[in-house]
Formats: C-alpha cells, sequence, structure tokens
C-alpha cells in the first residue's frame, strides 16, 4: 500500500496490473505490428471494416439469388363483370424474399374453368405480355421489389366465378393466390 492511497485506487491499481499480466503474452505476438506505420494499420482496420460490411450486405444476396423466392399479388376484384367484355385488373405484385425471380410470371385459375381467362398482363406499364397456358411471364424482379401489373381479365360464361391470380417463376407457384368471387352479368 502506498501512503494516501484509498482502496479504491488501490483495487484500480490492482486491476490494471492484472489486466497488463493477462495481456502481456498477446503484446509479445503483437509486437511486429508494431514496426508498422500507423497510418498503415489504420488504412487496414478501416479496410477490414469495409470488406466485413460488404461481406455482410452482399453475400447473402449472391447466396439466395435463386432459392426459395416467394412473392406475393394483391389487389381487389370487381363485385361484378360484364360477360365478353375485358376487364383490366390493376394489381402490385411484392418480392416478399431476398431472391431474384426470374421470370417473373402471373398465373390465373378460375372455377368453373374458363369462366373468365386473361388475356395479356402488363408489367410496369413497359412490357405487354399475352396469357399463354393460364400464365403471362415477363421480366425479372429483384429481392424485396414491388412492381405494378395490369391483367385483363376476360368473363366468358354468365354466373358466379371464383378467381385466382397467383406469382410464380416459370410455372411454379411461389407464393399466395389473391382470390376472390365475381359475379358475371349478362353485357
Amino acid at each position: 500500500m502506498r501512503p494516501g492511497e484509498s482502496r479504491v485506487e488501490r483495487a484500480t491499481r490492482s486491476a490494471v496490473e492484472a489486466t497488463g499480466r493477462a495481456l502481456a503474452p498477446l503484446g509479445r505476438r503483437l509486437a511486429p505490428l508494431r514496426r508498422i506505420p500507423v497510418e498503415l494499420r489504420v488504412a487496414m482496420v478501416i479496410m477490414a471494416i469495409f470488406l466485413g460490411g460488404f461481406f455482410a450486405a452482399v453475400v447473402p444476396l449472391l447466396t439466395t439469388g435463386g432459392r426459395d423466392p416467394h412473392a406475393e399479388i394483391s389487389g381487389r376484384y370487381p363485385s361484378s363483370m360484364p360477360v365478353g367484355q375485358d376487364y383490366i385488373l390493376p394489381v402490385a405484385l411484392d418480392n416478399t424474399s431476398g431472391a431474384v425471380i426470374s421470370p417473373v410470371c402471373v398465373i390465373l385459375h378460375s372455377d368453373p374453368a374458363g369462366a373468365v381467362g386473361a388475356t395479356q398482363a402488363q408489367f410496369q406499364g413497359l412490357e405487354t405480355v399475352p396469357f399463354a397456358g393460364g400464365r403471362a411471364c415477363g421480366g425479372s424482379l429483384s429481392g424485396q421489389e414491388v412492381i405494378s401489373v395490369r391483367v385483363t381479365l376476360r368473363p366468358s360464361m354468365v354466373g358466379s366465378a371464383r378467381v385466382s391470380l397467383i406469382a410464380g417463376q416459370g410455372a411454379r407457384e411461389i407464393g399466395p393466390a389473391l382470390t376472390g368471387t365475381v359475379e358475371i352479368v349478362s353485357g
């Protein structure tokens, strides 16, 4: 105990000395790094932080590029549509995954079959694609991206029909269906 030293000061000095003894082997191992100029050491630390952040942000995007795509279609069906007349249904197509969806498709199902068909889909107002085999595909959709799609529906028989639009990657359905019941009336 040094003269005039309080208990707190003694405890602090003891903790510092113990830490110094514990870190001494590490200090000997890091001694060669002291010969590197400070500017270079600082640049290496900044580069390590930058590369760490880059890989933390980009690698997950690259590794999930084609796996587990998931997308949702949202919109609202009309309560009724006249038979034989086209109805343009605006919907939003939301890629809720980190994967790139290519090609992104809109798939149509109706019950009874053929009660409501689709003639074309216009993606983002830029690309108009005809429906073939119950689906229309256009371009790709990046992770977490939302686009607008205008689907042209054409009812063909009077009565009630259950209509479903589903997001797809090619022929594979990758999300929940936007389903609704539409009354088809004579035009």
